[in-house]
């Protein structure tokens, strides 16, 4: 009788087991979005303080982003009630868990100059101090104004940060395709989180390439939208 029971048992917890996998990866997902709109939030708190505009992706001098020196992560610190950002990262410094999904995996994301960097991508078309000096170029600061469909410009994202530039130290939390996002980490069939530039965040599907274009591309590429503004 004891054996029934204990087949019983093991039949059922098999049963329930995935079923117990599944809402906890819900309950991650929803963690995750839960972050992208509080730092989505600090962002527009960010731009309330300077002129409508975007703190841009990196400061770089010479092509080359630090921890050490100023960038998106750097300047919305203190919007999203994690304090003042340390840029001597002293040993054992770790970013504010805002900035971090809790279902992504540490070997996806990139570690330098003794920190694990963030998880969330920011574009880097919302610019580069280093690129703005160039001629006809898209990365220069983003005006929160000047957008004119800010409910589709996608601003943060699930990110897959080993799948971009693994032999230099210079990777500045952000992307340049489909494929460097990570759509299994919520394990829901090509879907990740992301936040729009009017606050609000999606659980949103990626195929390809143009799918991605489309929403990170949105107001700066003219054969997408050509009554967009720069």
């Amino acid at each position: 009788m004891i054996f029934v029971v204990i087949a019983i048992i093991a039949i059922l917890a098999g049963m329930l087991l995935p079923a117990l996998n599944q809402a906890r990866e819900r309950a991650k997902s929803s963690n995750c979005q839960s972050n992208l709109k509080q730092l989505q939030t600090g962002l527009l708190s960010y731009t309330v303080d300077y002129n409508s505009y975007f703190p841009m992706a990196v400061y770089s001098e010479f092509g080359r982003s630090s921890r050490r020196n100023p960038y998106w992560i750097s300047e919305v610190y203190s919007y999203v009630g994690a304090g003042q950002y340390d840029f001597s990262l002293p040993e054992g410094f770790k970013l504010a868990k805002v900035f971090s999904c809790p279902s992504a995996s540490e070997d996806k994301l990139r570690k330098s100059e003794g920190i694990v960097w963030s998880s969330y991508g920011y574009p880097w078309m919302f610019g580069d101090s280093l690129l703005t000096r160039e001629k006809n170029t898209w990365y220069y600061p983003r005006k929160l104004t000047r957008f004119r469909h800010p409910t589709e410009q996608g601003v943060l994202v699930d990110l897959d940060a080993t799948k971009k530039d693994q032999d230099t130290s210079d990777f500045l939390d952000m992307f340049d395709g489909y494929n460097h996002l990570d759509v299994d980490r919520h394990r829901n069939g090509g879907y990740v989180n992301l936040s729009f530039a009017d606050g609000h965040v999606e659980n949103k599907a990626f195929h390809n390439d143009d799918d991605f274009t489309e929403t990170f591309c949105h107001v700066v590429a003219p054969w997408i939208c050509e009554d967009c503004t720069k």
